[in-house]
């Protein structure tokens, strides 16, 4: 069952979003070509225009592939737990733990397969971005597979900070909608001031993480750069895995407490 629950939203919502993830990735192809014609000695106003607009429309162009993947998910989410086919939901042979295991678990499937498309399409479309990542994985691969990480696990966070905010939100008699937003905001704002000062705490005792928060940047060598960046994503990574899965099973215990369906 937890199969099927999963497969129905992850269709449901990815049979919009695939087409969001092609058109960022043609908007990168399109912002490549443009550049490149840019450079290679057509040095024109209109191709300099052009290419300007192209790098503009790739902007817009992950905005918004991010929002419909995460809009579309929490309408998900409401629809089936709160809204029309919550009857649908709540009369299935499963538990409640289970049925907040199959949101979560697609959620966070959409979410990175959204926030992996942004970055592909950056890649394709972003000016030199290809000889950096080569240069970059030669010497710093592990800061690139890091950056990857802490990318997509702020945006399964952010997710499962809009998960729990709604199950709060919706316990409530009256206003759950604008509840369910403002609790949402504040546990994503909660988490982020929590990430920081663990940022902080930890250098206190890394010399190297410290040094980020007291010295220039220019006072660092390449290296020494790219070594300080390495702890500070990996501080992040490990953070934001932490509250993802404190924000899921915070979420899944007061769901399980109960439903108030519209």
């Amino acid at each position: 069952m937890l199969k099927k629950l999963l497969r129905y939203d992850f269709v449901w919502i990815e049979k919009v979003v695939a087409w969001y993830t092609l058109a960022a990735c043609a908007l990168g192809c399109f912002a490549l070509i443009m550049h490149r014609v840019y450079n290679e000695g057509n040095s024109a106003v209109f191709w300099l225009v052009m290419d300007k607009i192209a790098v503009s429309l790739l902007i817009a162009g992950c905005i918004s592939l991010f929002l419909n993947a995460f809009l579309r998910t929490m309408a998900r989410f409401v629809n089936t737990l709160y809204k029309d086919q919550s009857y649908f939901t709540h009369t299935l042979p499963v538990s409640r733990k289970t049925v907040f295991g199959a949101k979560a678990l697609g959620g966070a499937l959409v979410m990175a397969l959204a926030l992996l498309g942004i970055a592909l399409s950056v890649l394709i479309g972003g000016s030199g971005m290809w000889d950096m990542l080569k240069e970059s994985l030669k010497s710093q691969t592990c800061a690139v597979v890091l950056m990857c990480v802490t990318f997509v696990l702020e945006g399964v966070t952010l997710l499962f900070a809009a998960y729990l905010g709604y199950v709060l939100g919706y316990r409530r008699n009256k206003g759950k909608a604008a509840y369910s937003v403002l609790f949402s905001f504040l546990i994503y704002c909660a988490v982020q001031i929590i990430l920081l000062v663990l940022l902080l705490i930890c250098g206190v005792f890394i010399p190297d993480l410290g040094a980020v928060f007291r010295d220039n940047a220019m006072q660092f060598t390449p290296d020494a750069m790219g070594a300080v960046v390495t702890k500070v994503l990996a501080v992040a990574s490990a953070g934001y895995a932490a509250a993802a899965a404190g924000l899921f099973f915070l979420g899944r215990a007061a769901f399980e407490k109960g439903v108030n369906v519209d």
